[in-house]
């Protein structure tokens, strides 16, 4: 049974129910019980992980009873089950022979390890997913490749194969082992290996053909003791047959997130979305290029989104530019870079990795090269050096700015001021006039009749009109249409015209809209629970249980995810080619111009744009519209300093005036959770105010904290783009979008 969302409702909701109890007279008092302690600091050595075992990956078979055999065998595989975030999961039904007829199946995903009236600390965010499996007739076999929204810690599922709504006799199992207390998704450093094809068929005819001997990386990513901890219990590598390496990299679990074979690799960046860095060979890639375009997409767009690239055998900056489709690095960007990681990395163990390795930015993420083709087994701190080039990136956590299992009191910084709350000062008057009415007016007309006894009915009926006028004016004030807050970014490599589309969005209906909420299928998506100060345990009666629907277009949120009168907040990453960006050029033709133009490549109109040239020079534009050319003016670098602040001042994500944070008592500081913050705090210390993202902290530190824009890139101000609303008929209200990222000459 589905349940109503509780989780996300505001603080402010009981205060309205209550004035309106007030109304008739009715009181209610309540007790708030102390919850135990679920952890005091998630990045501290953890208590002891449930044993006996954890279920890394799945990997089962259905009908397991083959006298239930309908006509075909359905093989699930999945990857990397225990981390909040995307699960990758390969779907294969295999038929006695060809398909007779064209069949569509759904295949259900349900939760489950939660009793209903059972205290957990799996989170907020549990839901039944649907997804279609669609055989054709005359086909012996077809597969599919599915990414599901994993919102909650607890790993289990019910897999179940449903035909035109019935259940399938026999194709049901259960999935997933017992969870882990800490949440593996702020771990950071969780390394994806992808492995050439010559790893599995033996042919290793060149260096980066090997596996990577990765004893060493991983004992530089295990110095915490939460991760030794976690380790400790890893059971599941035994002994499989594999070669030394291979093995290694399996009982390396959770550091090494998953190895995948070339020819096992996702063909959506979702299949890698809850890794932090995926290790491979640059000639691999290049060969993905031609035999498996999907899936170098997949491995660009993770980078793209934030991920760390680790390429070995990319000695040089133009073969990696052609690969990746770039601009090489200039040597102004080069510069920027270091002195950036100088303050992070102390200079000798810079120096100590500095003819083994270069690094390049990729929009939100980095590349970081290795010259030599088999950089393995290395040393351990050279392998800590290396760890810390992109500390943004380094867990999933800190790159999305956001924990959908419990969310955490920055909710309130972008949320639609007044509305789905109770209008005090209405209220307020309404409770004053009935006050007046059913003491002094209701006394004095009875009175007069001579029938003063008609006050004991005057009382319940002004009650129920006061009662009657106070919901219908929240009902009108709100409205019954739909309204959202969007903060959109679109962070592009103008060379290539790829790069990463990034929103913050608060929705409100008036009506729960019978669809749900819809997002594009290569959209990660991340619900955004309000906090709640000591409800560190949560019910299942007070999830957010809902059902996700995934098509082979789009993602749909139904149910609890978008109930009716409550503001939901979503943050969502696409990284997407064919963006756009902006073309520079000299006027006159020569790069000694003293005047310079611009094209507008994006597909919507730019309303101001600043950028800066690679001599360090700030230029400024307004008003142009998509595809447009326009010649650019010279800005002082003071002007551009104040435009820069102002912008981001404008639309600085914070909470509505009044609202004020609840203090914490010591007691509920140990019971709340806020798994960003503590993620950030291990972070050097740039990064220990990135609690909103890696997108967000990129726009807050080039807008505000430095209002500098680094040579080579430009900022721009845009109307929110219709498809980046996930409620097309909502109504906008104080939303904007921002434009970044590398111009091209």
């Amino acid at each position: 049974m589905m349940l109503r969302s509780r989780a996300g409702m505001e603080p402010d909701r009981s205060s309205y129910l209550a004035v309106m109890q007030w109304a008739v007279v009715v009181s209610l008092f309540g007790l708030l019980w102390p919850v135990p302690v679920a952890a005091q600091n998630l990045l501290v050595p953890p208590q002891p992980i449930r044993p006996p075992h954890l279920e890394l990956r799945w990997e089962t078979q259905l009908p397991s009873d083959t006298t239930l055999l309908d006509g075909f065998t359905l093989d699930v595989r999945a990857e990397n089950t225990l981390v909040v975030g995307y699960h990758p999961v390969q779907l294969t039904a295999t038929a006695n022979g060809v398909f007779p007829a064209d069949r569509r199946l759904e295949i259900l995903f349900e939760p489950v390890g939660q009793d209903a009236n059972s205290w957990d600390y799996a989170g907020r965010v549990r839901s039944v997913i649907s997804c279609p499996l669609q055989l054709t007739q005359g086909v012996s076999s077809t597969t599919t490749q599915v990414y599901l929204p994993h919102y909650s810690n607890h790993p289990s599922y019910r897999i179940r194969v449903l035909d035109n709504g019935r259940p399938l006799d026999g194709y049901e199992t259960t999935v997933g082992g017992l969870w882990v207390d800490v949440p593996l998704s702020v771990v950071p450093h969780r390394i994806g290996v992808l492995l050439p094809d010559e790893v599995r068929t033996g042919k290793q005819t060149a260096e980066w053909h090997q596996t990577p001997q990765a004893t060493n990386l991983v004992r530089a990513t295990t110095q915490r003791s939460l991760v030794r901890n976690i380790m400790a219990l890893n059971t599941v590598g035994g002994n499989l047959g594999l070669d030394p390496n291979l093995q290694a990299l399996r009982n390396a679990w959770p550091m090494i997130g998953s190895f995948l074979h070339e020819d096992q690799l996702w063909d959506s960046w979702l299949g890698y979305e809850s890794l932090d860095i995926l290790l491979l060979p640059l000639p691999m890639l290049d060969r993905l290029r031609q035999t498996a375009p999907r899936q170098a997409t997949a491995i660009r767009q993770f980078a793209a989104a934030g991920g760390t690239l680790w390429l070995y055998g990319a000695s040089d900056p133009d073969a990696v530019a052609k690969v990746l489709g770039i601009d090489p690095p200039t040597p102004a960007e080069q510069q920027a870079l270091r002195m950036q990681l100088q303050r992070e990395i102390s200079p000798q163990a810079l120096a100590a990795v500095d003819d083994q390795v270069w690094v390049q930015d990729y929009v939100a993420g980095r590349l970081v090269c290795f010259r030599d083709a088999y950089p393995f087994p290395g040393n351990v701190p050279d392998w800590e050096t290396i760890l810390k080039f992109h500390p943004a990136g380094s867990s999933t956590t800190v790159r999305r700015g956001v924990d959908p299992t419990f969310g955490d009191s920055r909710f309130w910084n972008w949320v639609m001021p007044g509305v789905a709350k109770p209008p005090v000062y209405p209220f307020l008057t309404l409770l004053g006039l009935f006050a007046f009415c059913v003491g002094p007016v209701a006394y004095h007309i009875s009175n007069r009749l001579g029938r003063v006894y008609l006050m004991l009915l005057a009382a319940p009926v002004l009650a129920m009109v006061t009662t009657l006028l106070m919901a219908g004016y929240g009902l009108i004030s709100d409205g019954l249409g739909s309204k959202a807050r969007v903060r959109e970014v679109t962070w592009v490599d103008s060379a290539s015209s790829r790069g990463l589309r990034w929103t913050r969005a608060t929705y409100f209906t008036g009506i729960q809209p019978a669809g749900g909420i819809g997002f594009p299928e290569q959209t990660a998506v991340y619900p955004y629970p309000q906090d709640q100060i000591d409800r560190v345990r949560v019910t299942g009666q007070d999830s957010a249980a809902g059902k996700i629907v995934l098509n082979e277009d789009e993602q749909r949120l139904m149910y609890g995810f978008m109930p009716s009168r409550q503001q939901r907040q979503f943050v969502t990453f696409t990284p997407q080619d064919n963006l756009g960006g902006i073309e520079v050029s000299p006027v006159g033709g020569t790069p000694q111009a003293v005047s310079r133009s611009l094209r507008n490549k994006f597909a919507f109109p730019i309303r101001t744009l600043l950028l800066r040239d690679q001599q360090g020079k700030y230029w400024y534009g307004a008003q142009v519209a998509a595809g447009e050319q326009i010649d650019v003016v010279p800005y002082a670098d003071e002007a551009a300093s104040k435009i820069l602040r102002r912008q981001y001042s404008d639309y600085l994500p914070s909470p509505p005036i009044g609202f004020q944070r609840r203090s914490l008592t010591a007691a509920s500081r140990r019971q709340s959770v806020d798994l960003v913050r503590d993620a950030v705090q291990q972070l050097p210390q740039d990064f220990r105010t990135m609690t909103e993202g890696i997108v967000e902290h990129r726009l807050r530190t080039m807008m505000q904290l430095e209002a500098d824009l680094p040579r080579g890139q430009f900022i721009a101000l845009a109307d929110v783009t219709p498809d980046a609303v996930a409620l097309p008929e909502a109504k906008l209200s104080d939303s904007v979008h921002f434009c970044m990222g590398t111009w091209h000459e």
